[in-house]
C-alpha cells in the first residue's frame, strides 16, 4: 500500500482524474461483460466508491457549516500563503479561500462578468502574451460563478494590496456584489503593513503581499 500511496502522490489533479475515469471505465466494464468474479469485484468496488462520496460529500458539508468567511485573492500564490498563515494562527477551518488565476493589470477587461468579455480576453491573451498558458481548472468563468453564489450568511473579506493587478481585480469582485445585501470587507496588506509601522527587511514598500515578510504578514492576518 505504500508503494500505492506513493504513486498517488506524485499525481497532480489531472492525473488523478484521469485515474479515477480509469478506474470507473474498468468497473464498468467488468459490471457489463466482466465474469463472475469480475462482476462480484465490481459490485464490491462500486459500493466502496459510493460510501466514499457519501463521506466526502458530509465532510464538505461540515466544512461549509464551519466556515464563516470567505477569503478573496487574486494569485494561487497569495492564496497558498493565506491558508499557510491561518493554519499557524488556528483559524484555518473557518475561513473558505478562494483565488483568481488572472492577471488583471494586462490584457482586455471590459465586460468581464459575460461570457463575451471573457472569451474576448481569452482570445486577447493567446495572441498576444506570450506567457499566458490556458489552465482549464481556474477559468474566469468558474470563479465568477462562485464569488456570485457566495451565500449571505457568509464574511466576504477582499485581500489586496497597492498593485494594478489587484486593484483591478479588487474592483471587479465588488462590481460582480455590487448587489448584495450584506457588508463586503476590504483589507488593503499595504496599506496595514504601513500603518501599523512594520518593516521589511530590505526596507521597500510591499506593493504586493509577496514582498511582505512571512512573520510581518502572520502579524497582518492575526
Amino acid at each position: 500500500m505504500e508503494k500505492f500511496y506513493d504513486s498517488l502522490h506524485q499525481f497532480d489533479g489531472n492525473d488523478l482524474r484521469l485515474f479515477f475515469y480509469n478506474l470507473l471505465n474498468t468497473v464498468d466494464r467488468y459490471c457489463k461483460d466482466g465474469s463472475v468474479e469480475e462482476k462480484k469485484l465490481a459490485e464490491g468496488l462500486v459500493n466502496i466508491l459510493q460510501s466514499q462520496i457519501e463521506a466526502v460529500h458530509n465532510h464538505k458539508l461540515q466544512m461549509n457549516e464551519l466556515q464563516q468567511y470567505v477569503y478573496l485573492v487574486f494569485s494561487l500564490s497569495d492564496a497558498g500563503s493565506l491558508k499557510v498563515t491561518l493554519s499557524k494562527i488556528g483559524k484555518r477551518e473557518l475561513c473558505q479561500i478562494l483565488a483568481f488565476n488572472e492577471l488583471f493589470s494586462v490584457g482586455p477587461i471590459s465586460n468581464l462578468d459575460t461570457k463575451t468579455g471573457q472569451q474576448n480576453r481569452l482570445f486577447w491573451l493567446t495572441e498576444n502574451d506570450g506567457d499566458f498558458s490556458y489552465d482549464p481548472e481556474h477559468l474566469l468563468v468558474k470563479m465568477v460563478e462562485a464569488v456570485k453564489n457566495i451565500p449571505g450568511n457568509k464574511t466576504i473579506v477582499i485581500w489586496c494590496a497597492d498593485n494594478a493587478h489587484d486593484q483591478t481585480g479588487l474592483r471587479f469582485v465588488l462590481h460582480l456584489l455590487r448587489d448584495r445585501k450584506q457588508p463586503v470587507n476590504v483589507v488593503n496588506v499595504t496599506e496595514l503593513f504601513n500603518t501599523t509601522g512594520l518593516r521589511n527587511k530590505e526596507g521597500f514598500n510591499p506593493y504586493f503581499s509577496g514582498l511582505i515578510d512571512r512573520e510581518h504578514f502572520q502579524v497582518i492576518v492575526k
